[in-house]
């Protein structure tokens, strides 16, 4: 795959780790789950209580934590009996996490999966609900208190979300294919509501009766605020790693998240990838045909991407921010 990356030069130290260590999941081989597996109810601050899959490594611990907080199912590929999806049967994440020394904690979004609650409008109360939950994890005997989140499109959009709610201990984030303002980019596209996309996302939330609301309310309307994560950036006090698709619906939306963050503090890290989020439609594999994740044929193939006068595109790439290490002060602290 051809990967076009722009990155910044300095990352803190401790967000290395964690964005190698999602990095190695996208292509990591299915491994055993060694550890304590529990599902919590936790409770947020209004009392509804949230279904939450606890995986722990082997070993006295604490650990370090990694969030995914879901709106699509918590136990989704795992196994399933006559109650619906096992809790906790899908240990794929937790394996690789724990073989490192993390505990993994996955959690259903607020009226969805085995979690309470209702929402009316889907990450309606994401914010204080993740951060209601990292500082829930943070007092727990197996979390020595540091914690990131990762996740993929609607799990990205809900850790930054979270992220915008400063919470103490979450200390950097992992985001793929998501956007900074779903606002203007998922449901009002250069102002026009955009239909193709949100009326699905919504019926696929079940909410097909808000649909009505939503083209109601105009994009200048003060209650998408909180849906606007780039105007909420001074909020974010850690650094998050942005992944997105180069054919993504939310391409530039993360391209322009990106930008933001930068302006608002240090160790943002951007990498675009030729994909999409939108498999199998706009994701086939271009060299088969076939459904790109179910295709075992290897082809040689080079997939080319141009950028220049001669080759407009409809994606804007930023201009990166490069930091100079700090010199020591006087007393030789940095």
């Amino acid at each position: 795959m051809l990967m076009s990356r722009i990155s910044s030069a300095r990352r803190s130290a401790w967000m290395l780790p964690l964005s190698l260590l999602v990095l190695c999941e996208l292509g990591a081989q299915q491994s055993e789950f060694k550890g304590t597996f529990k599902e919590e109810m936790v409770e947020m601050r209004d009392g509804v209580k949230l279904a939450t899959n606890v995986f722990a490594p082997e070993g006295p611990g604490p650990w370090p934590v990694v969030l995914t907080r879901t709106p699509y199912g918590k136990d989704r590929g795992g196994a399933v009996d006559k109650g619906g999806a096992v809790p906790g049967s899908d240990r794929t994440q937790a394996a690789l996490y724990a073989a490192r020394g993390y505990a993994t904690v996955i959690q259903d979004c607020r009226g969805t999966g085995r979690s309470a609650g209702t929402q009316n409008f889907p990450y309606l109360t994401d914010g204080p609900d993740g951060y209601d939950t990292i500082e829930w994890i943070a007092k727990q005997p197996w979390s020595n208190g540091k914690i990131g989140m990762v996740g993929r499109s609607g799990y990205a959009i809900t850790a930054m979300l979270a992220a915008t709610q400063a919470p103490p201990h979450l200390l950097c984030a992992f985001t793929m294919l998501a956007s900074g303002d779903a606002r203007r980019v998922l449901l009002y596209m250069g102002g026009v509501y955009r239909k193709d996309v949100a009326d699905g996302w919504m019926k696929f939330h079940g909410k097909e009766d808000q649909i009505a609301e939503i083209v109601a309310r105009p994009i200048s309307d003060p209650y998408w605020d909180w849906l606007d994560i780039v105007k909420q950036h001074p909020k974010i006090r850690i650094p998050i790693y942005n992944v997105g698709g180069w054919y993504d619906i939310f391409a530039q939306g993360m391209i322009d998240s990106f930008v933001g963050l930068q302006k608002n503090g240090r160790g943002h890290k951007i990498a675009v990838h030729v994909s999409s989020s939108n498999d199998p439609r706009f994701d086939p594999n271009p060299n088969t045909g076939k459904h790109l994740r179910l295709d075992s044929e290897t082809r040689v193939a080079v997939n080319r991407v141009y950028h220049d006068a001669a080759h407009p595109s409809r994606i804007l790439l930023p201009i990166v921010r490069i930091y100079e290490p700090e010199k020591p002060v006087a007393n030789g602290r940095n």
